[in-house]
């Protein structure tokens, strides 16, 4: 079986690997290639979003958070949150 050919979406070269948004690790530059990878970078922004809802809905923020990362543990396991 032949392997697909990966091309960053910035530089254009082949190269083994891109992140979910197609970039290699030589163009990644705004955050480390293995956060983006593995849900860190996402689940560190959406942590805010989903603590203010729990506040929304009357929770205290103490327990919006411990929610909040719960649940984004349960969407990215792998992710440093």
């Amino acid at each position: 079986m032949k392997k697909e050919k990966i091309i960053c979406c910035s530089c254009n070269k082949e190269v083994n690997e891109v992140c979910g948004d197609g970039f290699c690790r030589e163009c990644h530059v705004s955050l480390s290639f293995e956060d983006c990878v593995n849900g860190t970078w996402v689940a560190r922004m959406n942590m805010e979003g989903f603590t203010k809802a729990g506040m929304a809905m009357g929770f205290s923020e103490e327990k919006a958070k411990k929610d909040a990362r719960q649940k984004l543990k349960e969407l990215y396991p792998a992710a440093d949150i």
